[in-house]
């Protein structure tokens, strides 16, 4: 893939139609690098400088690389000059340390904390990353994450609730056991 880049074969921002690619209509190489599991190509496309400016490419690359977990490209993407951060939002509001929390992806939960992702940040109805954990993510390492995230939050989002009356710290006790 490099090579091609390299060759001018393929535009590092260029659009590609693709049906189903984990829920986008198309795909550009940093998209393919990322579902890939590439991270060096993902640094090679920063090098190039020109798929930066399309920041939207890239903060769903980067939603990408949290749902699947690919810690690696993840760094890349939140390299100090990346347009995108820890904070950036998908076209659904949510953070990525949501979908990382939600998708119980311990090391992208990690990353993303010390990269800055706001912990207490509500989305849609009012859900916090530790709604999602709660809600979502496999009961392996929801202590692990749950952990994480209530070291970075006060008893103010502990004792949050979502819009439908969801609190937090009865949901956090419910979704250990």
């Amino acid at each position: 893939m490099i090579h091609l880049l390299r060759m001018g074969a393929v535009s590092a921002t260029e659009k590609a139609p693709y049906a189903v690619y984990h829920g986008f209509d198309y795909v550009t190489p940093i998209m393919v690098a990322v579902r890939e599991d590439l991270p060096e190509v993902v640094v090679f496309l920063f090098r190039r400088g020109d798929v930066r400016a399309d920041v939207d490419n890239i903060t769903s690359a980067l939603f990408l690389a949290v749902r699947l977990n690919h810690v690696e490209c993840l760094q890349a993407l939140l390299a100090p000059d990346s347009p995108v951060n820890a904070n950036s939002l998908n076209q659904n509001g949510r953070s990525p340390l949501h979908v990382a929390a939600g998708n119980a992806s311990l090391e992208a939960v990690q990353l993303l904390l010390s990269q800055g992702a706001v912990c207490t940040v509500q989305v849609g109805y009012g859900m916090t990353p530790l709604h999602a954990v709660c809600s979502f993510a496999k009961k392996a390492v929801k202590v692990q994450i749950l952990g994480m995230l209530l070291k970075c939050v006060g008893d103010s989002v502990v004792n949050a609730q979502t819009d439908g009356g969801w609190r937090i710290h009865t949901s956090a006790l419910r979704c250990i056991f």
